[in-house]
């Protein structure tokens, strides 16, 4: 029994120092790594003091992280210079030190600055890995009392090795997850750019595709005015030569509904290629919806409709691509609904990812069963020469090239409100306005 315990004590250091590299190499983070690292330090060599320095090599100074022990109220500064007192001798050499009594040490004579210190034995260690000083250790004040000894030297030079592997294990993860979080910027940033260009394809795609329907709708409508004109023109004649109930004055009277229809698809035409493009210049849809009640003023005169606005008063620019065309639309619809009178109510309002234009009449609303076509091309309700059917298709489309999305909420004989979207994409900030309301 005796020999085995002989035999145990040798080890006990050994696995103290152990467990305490277990420790230190289970800590993730730089500040638990030091304190760990302090602490299992002063157990090591039973010290009751200590502290530990890491370099700033920026300001070339050593900075005070960690610290144990009742004297650390005595030490003048966190921030020691690389080539000042004790600190700098251990640093300029990266060789620890023992002092066993500073008093009869001749490295620390002639006063050297140390005047301050109650204790007289010490340890002072350099952190070092592949020979680049990392920072310094140092305990003081043994529990025993007595001087530190050459085996307490080699346990903390040992175990400061570790500390520096563990140091620059936890540099090296945290520049590992700053490489990681730089590449997965530059990538999302490279998708960015990709979505950017394929955005701007689709923009240009689309300006042409436009450009090529307006040159075509030009065309045919060109085409079709000069044989129009003198076909409803002849019509209007052979009426004027006609009496009341004649057959063929019933033929011609439903010829030139017909026809009547067909101009209005022609005018239609010739709006849509005169006013349809892209410009992708930014305009203030406050300003837009303004401009287009503006144009519109001889409807309000004939159809005593009171106008009600509340505008988000910052609102940032659109990319315009044809907004006045949407607006224009919607509005003109909203009047043609109340022939007798009534109220538009005109609202913008923002979101975090969208603005939404409302707008919203007192007319005669929309059927349940209507509702699904509205925005069909050709699709209208009214008489032949009051529409076509193209105008909210029209609206549909554009609003569709922002990625946005036109609703509509109606029922028969209670006014009808659209819903605008546009989405933040095509979006420019600005500076806050304030209109009148």
């Amino acid at each position: 029994m005796f020999l085995d315990t002989f035999r145990r004590k040798p080890l006990d250091p050994i696995l103290r120092f152990r467990a305490a590299l277990e420790r230190i190499q289970t800590a993730k983070f730089l500040n638990s790594l030091l304190d760990t690292s302090l602490r299992e330090a002063l157990n090591l060599v039973q010290a009751e003091v200590g502290s530990l320095f890491l370099v700033d090599e920026n300001k070339k100074e050593l900075v005070l992280k960690g610290a144990s022990g009742e004297y650390l109220s005595h030490f003048p500064e966190v921030r020691r210079k690389l080539d000042e007192g004790i600190l700098g001798y251990v640093a300029s050499r990266q060789s620890p030190i023992l002092v066993e009594d500073i008093r009869n040490d001749f490295r620390f004579q002639n006063g050297n600055g140390f005047s301050h210190y109650r204790t007289t034995s010490f340890l002072s260690v350099p952190i070092v890995f592949q020979g680049k000083l990392l920072g310094i250790l140092n305990l003081t004040d043994k529990k025993s009392k007595r001087p530190f000894v050459s085996k307490d030297l080699e346990w903390m030079t040992l175990f400061a090795s570790y500390v520096a592997e563990g140091i620059e294990r936890i540099h090296l993860g945290a520049e590992a997850k700053k490489s990681h979080h730089d590449a997965e910027e530059a990538r999302k940033t490279a998708l960015l750019l990709m979505e950017e260009k394929r955005q701007l394809g689709t923009e240009l795609e689309l300006s042409q595709k436009m450009a090529s329907i307006g040159k075509l709708a030009a065309g045919i409508a060109h085409e079709l005015n000069n044989p129009l004109d003198g076909t409803l023109r002849y019509i209007h004649l052979s009426l004027n030569h006609l009496k009341e109930g004649d057959m063929v004055r019933e033929y011609l009277l439903e010829v030139k509904q017909g026809l009547t229809r067909m101009v209005n698809i022609v005018k239609n035409l010739l709006t849509f290629s005169s006013r349809q493009r892209v410009t992708m210049n930014p305009v203030d849809v406050n300003e837009v919806l303004e401009d287009v009640l503006s144009n519109l003023n001889d409807y309000f005169y004939t159809s005593r409709v009171q106008v009600i606005k509340a505008y988000h008063p910052a609102l940032p620019l659109l990319l315009d691509k044809g907004i006045d065309q949407i607006f224009t639309n919607v509005i003109k619809n909203a009047l043609e609904a109340m022939p007798h009178g009534g109220t538009l109510r005109i609202a913008t309002l923002r979101s975090d990812h969208e603005i939404t234009v409302r707008i919203s009449d007192t007319g005669c609303g929309i059927s349940k069963e209507n509702r699904p076509f509205i925005f069909d091309p050709f699709f209208t309700t009214k008489e032949i020469d009051k529409g076509c059917g193209l105008g909210l298709s029209i609206c549909y489309e554009l609003v569709r090239s922002y990625g946005g999305r036109i609703e509509v909420e109606s029922e028969e004989r209670r006014g009808a409100t659209f819903l605008v979207h546009f989405p933040l994409n095509y979006a420019v900030p600005k500076e806050s306005t304030v209109y009148a309301r």
